[in-house]
């Protein structure tokens, strides 16, 4: 399996020839971009940001709890409570897509870092959890998503939604070092420009081990 990276909470997972996205900005584009051109289907962590979703109907787009196939990939959404009213929606969705040639990955968006049972039981499956780290309103700050991860107990985690000098943020976010600080560099793997293989990540360990990769326009 191949992660890529956009920035923001943009993420895109590809397993063999096919691909599915989650929270990825399109600004209104009537058209994939080219690295995005064998992707199917996105899901959005909240309402508002499905409204960033392609205008025309080239990909399906998820937005609430469910279970859906979508070739390879089999993705459960479960509804939980928002971190805050900023996207003005009281709920969230976080998402566990399982691919054959990985495991599962959990993806969780602007949630609080208290979820129900039910999203707690899903995302326990989860090799890898992808989950923000910015805080300052905007979701997650990194000693909640720190905490977070903890409790869920996976293999692997990529941190997302965080001042990269990429991204553009309506308010200023952490730095990937305020959550690398609470791990230390044992548990912290090399950088990875805009993408990387599930084949490349570090051996794993008794604790999870800090996937990096840094945000890369789409084109």
């Amino acid at each position: 399996m191949e992660i890529s990276y956009f920035g923001k909470s943009g993420i895109k997972l590809k397993s063999g020839s096919e691909s599915v996205g989650f929270d990825l900005e399109f600004l209104g584009l009537s058209k994939k971009p080219n690295s995005m051109k064998e992707m199917r289907s996105v899901f959005y962590t909240d309402i508002h940001r499905s409204k960033e979703s392609l205008t025309s109907t080239e990909v399906m787009t998820f937005n609430r709890q469910g279970e859906y196939e979508v070739r390879p990939f089999s993705v459960r959404g479960v509804s939980v409570k928002a971190y805050g009213d900023i996207y003005g929606t009281t709920k969230s969705t976080v998402f566990l897509a399982d691919a054959m040639d990985f495991g599962s990955v959990g993806i969780i968006g602007y949630a609080t870092k208290n979820l129900n049972e039910e999203a707690m039981e899903l995302l326990a499956n989860a090799r890898l959890l992808i989950i923000p780290i910015g805080g300052m309103g905007m979701g997650l700050e990194p000693e909640e998503a720190m905490e977070l991860v903890k409790n869920l107990n996976c293999e692997y985690v990529i941190p997302v939604h965080y001042k990269d000098g990429f991204s553009k943020y309506a308010s200023p976010q952490s730095e990937l070092g305020d959550f690398l600080k609470l791990i230390g560099e044992d548990s912290t793997s090399e950088v990875f420009e805009g993408k990387v293989s599930s084949k490349e990540f570090p051996t794993a360990g008794e604790s999870f081990k800090v996937v990096v990769v840094s945000p890369k326009a789409s084109s």
